[in-house]
């Protein structure tokens, strides 16, 4: 009896090793994405030039979406979990603004505006690790969602230099900043053959504040892509 019992849990334990092992029998993948960013563009994240207006600015002219390419490659521990890494150019937003009104009180000195006005863009891109979590919806339909780390690259461009009010340096008319930040993504696959499937995913790259006005603005993308396992 049991011997019987033991060999019954052998038994069963291989045949649930065997059917995970059938479930990520092809462990490896590669995904390949392409769409459009849209860049949430505030004062804040144009850095010091534009910043040192206290009175805020007004947009006269933004593109904030542009096209985005990314590519991933990742490891599907069990058939629900996945661990991914991958590189993303986000593209760019271009933009023109112009300082508000400078309005000084009794005794007090304005802080300089953008004048005349200032034209600029903003590039990104993004180095990142996620874990995936996946579940079947329908035959050949699954969802999926990712959260983790983006290491985002920013960099402002203006067109002309500005002076500090206070100090009297003159400011860099292009800089880059790296910061890391939370990164979501929800998605929606459909199996093509076995190995193959089309993605159609959105992701969410969160806004960080920094010092001196250099702001990592918050990213959206939405892409369609194709995984391949192997």
């Amino acid at each position: 009896m049991k011997k019987s019992f033991v060999s019954l849990l052998i038994t069963g334990a291989l045949l649930a090793a065997s059917g995970a092992q059938a479930a990520t029998e092809l462990p490896f993948y590669l995904s390949v994405n392409a769409g459009r960013s849209d860049f949430k563009l505030e004062q804040a994240s144009l850095g010091a030039p534009v910043a040192y207006s206290d009175r805020g600015i007004d947009f006269l002219e933004k593109d904030k979406k542009d096209n985005t390419y990314a590519i991933h490659a990742g490891y599907q521990i069990t058939p629900n979990l996945a661990l991914e890494a991958g590189y993303t150019d986000l593209g760019e937003a271009t933009y023109r603004a112009v300082g508000k009104p400078c309005v000084a009180a009794a005794g007090q000195a304005c802080i300089a505006v953008i004048f005349p006005p200032l034209s600029g863009k903003l590039s990104a891109s993004a180095w990142d690790f996620a874990a995936v979590g996946k579940m079947a919806l329908a035959e050949k339909w699954y969802g999926y969602s990712k959260l983790g780390v983006s290491t985002t690259r920013i960099k402002r461009e203006t067109a002309e230099g500005f002076i500090r009010p206070a100090g009297g340096a003159a400011y860099d008319k292009s800089s880059t900043k790296s910061t890391t930040v939370p990164k979501l993504a929800l998605g929606v696959g459909y199996q093509i053959t076995p190995a193959t499937s089309m993605q159609l995913e959105w992701n969410h790259y969160f806004k960080r504040s920094g010092n001196d006005f250099n702001t990592s603005p918050s990213i959206n993308t939405a892409t369609l892509g194709v995984k391949v396992d192997f």
